[in-house]
């Protein structure tokens, strides 16, 4: 996963991701931390689903380093988006707005037109190599085959 618990706490409060977590108990003392690390696992997945064509998955800094704030910030704006689906919560327009705000973010790196700090994915040759192709057919532009 790309963000904790603990992400969503600092980013979100603690009494948020409570009544996220367990929306039908509105006196909940606790975080349901279950519930909150399936939302995340959903999140994480789904940006592997826009990465996985042009970076290795899961996501790893090149730098080895921890990774980028906008891939951490991203997962938790996901997951606290498909936390606020219940049937006793939905998510506010603020929910909302971040979540197109992602989705573009996700759809640009689908795109390549941002590029993450990470190990790329191997290249794969499909066609045999890039080299030059011969063959046996004549050339369509011999004199010939050029007639009047």
């Amino acid at each position: 996963m790309y963000a904790t618990v603990e992400d969503m706490v600092e980013r979100f409060t603690e009494t948020q991701i409570m009544r996220l977590s367990d929306p039908s108990n509105h006196a909940a003392e606790a975080i349901d931390r279950d519930r909150v690390e399936v939302a995340l696992r959903d999140a994480t997945a789904l940006i592997n689903d826009y990465a996985r064509r042009y970076y290795q998955v899961p996501l790893t800094p090149l730098s080895g380093d921890q990774l980028d704030d906008s891939i951490i910030r991203s997962t938790c704006q996901l997951a606290r988006h498909d936390l606020a689906q219940s049937d006793h919560t939905e998510p506010s327009e603020e929910m909302e707005k971040a979540v197109k705000k992602v989705m573009g973010w996700l759809e640009a790196i689908g795109k390549r037109l941002i590029e993450l700090n990470c190990v790329a994915a191997p290249t794969q040759n499909v066609d045999g190599g890039a080299g030059p192709r011969h063959s046996d057919r004549s050339d369509p532009l011999e004199a010939d085959g050029l007639r009047g």
